[in-house]
């Protein structure tokens, strides 16, 4: 598991994760948050900067990567890389609100001639991560979002009540690629306006 962020949220998750045997990494940009002392269970914890796509990917293959460092432009950075490489990892989860997610989402693809690569990592992005299952706080986090990472690793089904957050990124991940549609089209008729004048 790959958890980008060293908050305190994050502690609970490492343990949790742990706990299944699994190898966990966490990153963090900022070096006053991503220490061992903070996460001694993890199996290692580094300062990773924003610009670093490349250890990013390495520490991403095949894993399941949690965003979780309460910063925009952290999520923003790591985001962007992972969208466009979706068949590097097994699992992607966003913390925080949908809205925000989206936002994100938006912003990043306009860094992108095209814009419709970024498709393949929407429908596999999961936002807000974690099943809400009830109870507040971090553990109760932790706990939601092993439910569902182990649910997808898994090919699992979610619980029934759970499934909205699947349906609400696929209505997403449609309305994405009819905007970025209507983009091109746009693009297309401009050019060819131009080329006939």
């Amino acid at each position: 598991m790959l958890i980008c962020g060293a908050g305190n949220d994050v502690m609970p998750l490492v343990t949790m994760a742990k706990l299944q045997d699994w190898h966990v990494t966490v990153v963090d940009s900022r070096a006053q948050y991503a220490t061992q002392q903070r996460f001694p269970q993890a199996d290692r914890v580094m300062v990773l900067a924003l610009n670093d796509s490349d250890t990013l990917l390495e520490l991403s293959k095949n894993a399941a990567v949690a965003l979780m460092s309460h910063s925009l432009s952290q999520d923003r950075a790591r985001l962007g890389v992972l969208l466009e490489h979706a068949n590097h990892y097994k699992y992607l989860g966003q913390l925080g609100p949908r809205y925000r997610t989206e936002r994100l989402i938006e912003e990043i693809s306009t860094r992108f001639t095209n814009p419709a690569s970024l498709n393949l990592g929407i429908k596999k992005l999961h936002y807000p991560i974690g099943y809400k299952l009830g109870g507040d706080g971090p553990e109760a986090l932790a706990l939601g979002i092993m439910a569902q990472v182990n649910a997808v690793v898994h090919n699992q089904l979610p619980p029934a009540e759970n499934s909205d957050t699947h349906l609400s990124n696929t209505n997403f991940t449609t309305l994405f690629s009819t905007h970025i549609d209507s983009i091109e089209t746009t693009e297309t008729s401009a050019r060819a306006a131009t080329s006939l004048s």
